[in-house]
């Protein structure tokens, strides 16, 4: 944007459409006054501004921050509550979007058919994301959960995990590396929430099996688990990526750890168990 006074002239090279939520917002805060039409004359009400919304990049006290949200043509997505740092619930919510979930545009797409699942993703989105959420429980034909107008987590996503919005991401998904560094009740509640969707327990052979497409995904688990004292063995078969917990002690302690909400069908033989 340009001034019209050579000494307070100043180039910048925001967007036009930035420049037009930032002047809609001052708008109605009372900062500036103007009406809509070309050539467009901007009147400054205010010498102080004391607007509390401001671009994300130029936040220097994260703390201060409680809510952002994203522009998408020229309108603002749903604001959702700001995590810097992600919380054990935040990962839970991460395991059920990795297991069967995926972004269609700026809307989050959870798909599955157990109906308690679905209730247990909705309450964690309003617990992770804020109350404001747009939220569809979709309970017939393709059975699932659809979170509209949230492109903001949906470029977080994107910029973090590398999830590419409309794109299959089963080969891509990875365990969060910072993941690695959490205490173990984050690491639990992430396993669980996979485990949910993509887990298996052999009540015959007794052993639990995880299954994903993407090899880096199931070797982060594999280093997971370790870190709760659970060993597993790894294999691939069709191009799919196995992960194996079998010996009655270590399934004991991934019942006992991960503690399954839903697929909670793990049960130990006592001589198997010793």
């Amino acid at each position: 944007t340009r001034g019209t006074s050579p000494a307070n002239t100043r180039t910048t090279k925001t967007k036009r459409g930035t420049v037009n939520i930032c002047l809609n917002q001052l708008n109605n805060e009372g900062i500036i006054s103007f009406q809509k039409k070309y050539p467009l004359t901007i009147k400054l009400e205010k010498k102080e501004i004391l607007t509390n919304i401001l671009p994300l990049v130029k936040v220097k006290d994260f703390s201060t921050v409680k809510m952002v949200f994203d522009k998408t043509h020229n309108k603002n997505s749903t604001k959702i509550t700001f995590f810097q740092n992600p919380s054990a619930a935040f990962y839970e919510w991460l395991g059920y979007v990795w297991g069967d979930g995926h972004i269609q545009g700026s809307t989050i797409i959870l798909t599955n058919k157990n109906k308690e699942i679905r209730r247990r993703f909705i309450s964690l989105s309003k617990e992770v994301l804020g109350s404001e959420l747009n939220i569809l429980e979709k309970t017939t034909g393709k059975e699932g959960v659809n979170i509209k107008k949230v492109s903001s987590i949906c470029k977080l996503l994107e910029k973090n995990y590398k999830l590419k919005r409309g794109k299959k991401k089963a080969h891509l998904i990875k365990v969060p590396k910072e993941l690695y560094q959490c205490e173990s009740e984050s690491i639990s509640r992430f396993i669980d929430a996979f485990y949910s969707c993509d887990g298996y327990y052999s009540q015959k052979k007794r052993y639990i099996e995880i299954s994903s497409r993407s090899k880096f995904f199931i070797i982060g688990l594999k280093y997971l688990l370790v870190k709760l004292e659970i060993l597993s063995k790894t294999h691939t078969k069709y191009g799919q990526y196995y992960l194996t917990v079998s010996g009655g002690k270590n399934v004991e302690k991934f019942r006992d750890t991960i503690k399954p909400k839903f697929k909670n069908n793990i049960k130990i033989a006592p001589s198997i168990a010793a």
